[in-house]
């Protein structure tokens, strides 16, 4: 029996998965060309490798262990949803990762995007992170976390998650 609030949780992140899910299966309507799907336009392709480099940053942060670093991929307003949890708002986030610190040491991590959806500020990541982690008191372990995302770019031109809802 799962709690109400878990049921909430997963009703959210179910609901999230087919927005998402609508966004990367609607696009312009038309199936592309193998020859076509391989090229990207030059704003998808800027926002990917800037998408790319705020992971890579926050996995660095997680390495290094610096709260800081691991927090910057957040907007103020994010929120941050997996089976059982749900995160809203940077304060909470900052502590979410804190608290992740006491837990296990991320000893390294690989990111990868499957696809993504820019649509103006707004972009949909569809990825996943992979990697190894040493649970406190216990053996090292390969780590996978598949998720979808909600990216925002901001007022200082940075791109920070907005929605992440993984597992």
């Amino acid at each position: 029996m799962i709690s109400t609030h878990t049921a909430r949780v997963y009703r959210r992140s179910s609901i999230a998965i087919a927005l998402l899910t609508g966004v990367f299966s609607c696009g312009s309507g038309q199936t592309p060309s193998p020859a076509s799907a391989a090229v990207e336009d030059s704003a998808t392709a800027a926002t990917r490798a800037a998408i790319h480099a705020a992971w890579l940053r926050h996995i660095a942060g997680a390495i290094q262990r610096d709260p800081v670093a691991v927090s910057e991929i957040y907007a103020p307003n994010a929120v941050y949803a997996a089976p059982g949890v749900e995160v809203r708002g940077r304060p909470a986030l900052d502590t979410m990762e804190t608290r992740g610190f006491g837990a296990m040491t991320v000893l390294d991590a690989k990111h990868s995007t499957s696809d993504l959806a820019v649509n103006g500020d707004v972009a949909y990541e569809l990825g996943s992170i992979v990697g190894p982690v040493q649970p406190k008191g216990d053996s090292a372990r390969v780590m996978s976390f598949h998720f979808m995302a909600q990216w925002r770019k901001q007022s200082d031109g940075n791109w920070r998650l907005t929605y992440l809802v993984g597992q």
